[in-house]
């Protein structure tokens, strides 16, 4: 998600780094970012962004020069940083008079603070008020300066006058010594007469004479460019005297950028992918104590969590790009954990990502991807899947399970408030140890302060805790493919009731329109319920051996027996 910001500035994606998590207790500050970024992304979905636009235009320009004001707390600056420091409070004044009219016309209740004003800056090192993006050491800094640089100009021209007339005439006293046809006459043929050679010689002490008098120039004119460098080196030491007092409103200037840089951005992200602004629950919310859980469960569970039409806004996009439907989901947890099942492919591990996508994003002050939410917060979010990475590192995935499962513990037991989100909790272990691990497990939680979902597909699980289960395969949608006429009333009805699209063409069901046969809502289970029998009936929709079938449907029955004895 955050590689689809469109941030302009070094600073704003430098922003990213340093984004700042908001746990319980700073409810407030972050309800009024969040507002921000609310009625930013209104003002978006307005069309009339002339001024913002005009304001990303011109911070895209600004440059990361915090490594100058740093400088130039230390030390005298350059040319170079001083031209950065003037260029940016140029672009700094041209870019807080867009923002002045987003802010206007955004109205926010709580309105972030604008550029801090750079003018002073800006009259420093532009005596001239050309508001031009560069930097010279200009004449008006001192007048010692000035006439130094006049006198060094006149002493210039005078200097390539003079060589210009040393060379005509030298030029002229050549062509004496040669004869008409061009060539010399002293060799191999008569000598000069006597009136040509004091010509020479008379021509040779203009010349000696001329070049004493260049010397002469050109030492005058190294005294007066010395002294030009210095008198110049001394307007830096005044100009960074000077400069040094606006280093933290310039740093501050700099922050503001990189802040509404990212802000833009958070409104952008939020108009594109249509993220919301939840209600946030402050540390004393409701209670609720209307679900199976055990008695110390109710009593901490003051961390409610709630959406409508939740939804993880990059699979969303990758499958409404290849035209198949995303299904959004509502969900509710409360503190303690709660079981999920369902069969493969039903969504439960997009389900988990999305509830922690949907944390990490409102505590680093972003809106979330629902229709509707009600959302605590909490000292962290922590969600163990499978991704391989542990095996790569030489750990078994059982053993790395085991390892970071026991660090979250030892940390619930110190009292962080969490919200965990387990993925098919021992699912690389035997059935038998991997169903006790996962009892014990929920056990566990029940008596510590978090919110959790456990996902398995173990079952059933005895443990008195919520239990939700994802509805997963809809065999009256994958007969309505087949029978169209005969049961497209009834599973349409159904279809209609879940919000889903039933496809009404009559077609042979196989494996590549399985999704379309998929219903991702969550539905309330009993504890210590079986699971449905959903693999066994797609394979008999896919043409499985029916032999095999058999067996497996007396092996699942057998297996219901015994689990209604125990």
């Amino acid at each position: 998600m955050l590689k689809q910001l469109d941030l302009q500035s070094a600073v704003g994606r430098d922003a990213l780094s340093g984004l700042v998590w908001h746990g319980p207790g700073q409810e407030e500050g972050l309800f009024v970012e969040l507002g921000r970024v609310e009625c930013l992304k209104r003002y978006l979905a307005s069309r009339s962004t002339v001024p913002l636009d005009k304001f990303k235009m011109k911070i895209s320009q600004i440059w990361d020069i915090r490594s100058s004001f740093n400088l130039l707390l230390e030390s005298t600056v350059d040319d170079v940083q001083l031209f950065e420091i003037k260029r940016f409070a140029l672009l700094a004044g041209e870019s807080c008079r867009y923002l002045s009219e987003v802010v206007q016309a955004c109205s926010f209740a709580d309105p972030p603070c604008l550029l801090p004003d750079l003018s002073e800056v800006v009259a420093v090192l532009d005596p001239r008020g050309e508001k031009l993006p560069v930097f010279h050491v200009y004449d008006e800094y001192d007048s010692r300066l000035a006439e130094a640089r006049k006198a060094l100009l006149a002493l210039d021209r005078e200097a390539s006058l003079s060589q210009l007339q040393d060379g005509r005439e030298t030029l002229a006293g050549s062509g004496d010594m040669l004869g008409r046809d061009g060539e010399s006459q002293s060799a191999g043929g008569r000598w000069p007469d006597r009136t040509n050679q004091e010509a020479a010689l008379h021509s040779g002490e203009n010349l000696e004479s001329a070049n004493n008098g260049l010397k002469s120039l050109d030492a005058a004119i190294a005294r007066l460019q010395s002294e030009c460098q210095e008198l110049e080196q001394h307007v830096r030491e005044m100009l960074s005297i000077r400069l040094r007092p606006f280093v933290p409103v310039l740093k501050e200037a700099l922050d503001a950028v990189a802040y509404w840089d990212l802000l833009v951005a958070k409104a952008g992200l939020a108009w594109k992918f249509d993220l919301v602004l939840p209600d946030i629950l402050g540390p004393e919310s409701l209670r609720k104590k209307d679900w199976n859980v055990s008695r110390k469960a109710a009593e901490l569970a003051d961390m409610v969590l709630a959406y409508e039409g939740l939804f993880h806004p990059m699979v969303k996009a990758l499958l409404e790009a290849e035209k198949n439907r995303y299904q959004a989901v509502d969900v509710a947890l409360a503190s303690g954990p709660c079981l999920l099942t369902g069969a493969n492919m039903s969504g439960k591990t997009v389900l988990l990502k999305s509830l922690a996508l949907s944390q990490c994003l409102l505590q680093t002050g972003f809106l979330v991807p629902a229709a509707k939410a009600v959302m605590p917060l909490f000292d962290s979010v922590e969600i163990l899947v499978h991704d391989g990475q542990d095996e790569k590192r030489g750990l078994s995935s059982f053993g790395a399970e085991m390892q970071r499962l026991n660090g979250v513990l030892g940390r619930l037991k110190r009292g962080e408030r969490m919200l965990l989100l387990v993925d098919e909790l021992a699912r690389t272990t035997n059935p038998s140890e991997g169903k006790a691990m996962v009892c014990a497990v929920l056990d566990a939680l029940q008596e510590l302060p978090c919110c959790a979902m456990v996902s398995t597909h173990y079952g059933p699980i005895p443990n008195h805790v919520r239990h939700l289960r994802v509805r997963g395969f809809r065999e009256d949608w994958a007969l309505a493919r087949l029978n169209p006429v005969g049961s497209a009333r009834k599973a349409g009805e159904n279809a209609e009731a879940s919000g889903m699209v039933l496809p009404a063409e009559a077609e042979r069901f196989d494996i590549g329109r399985i999704q379309s046969c998929m219903d991702y809502s969550l539905v309330e289970e009993k504890p210590g319920e079986m699971p449905p029998m959903e693999a066994l009936r797609i394979a008999s929709l896919l043409g499985f051996d029916p032999e095999v079938l058999g067996k497996a449907r007396a092996y699942y029955d057998a297996e219901c027996r015994d689990s209604g004895k125990e």
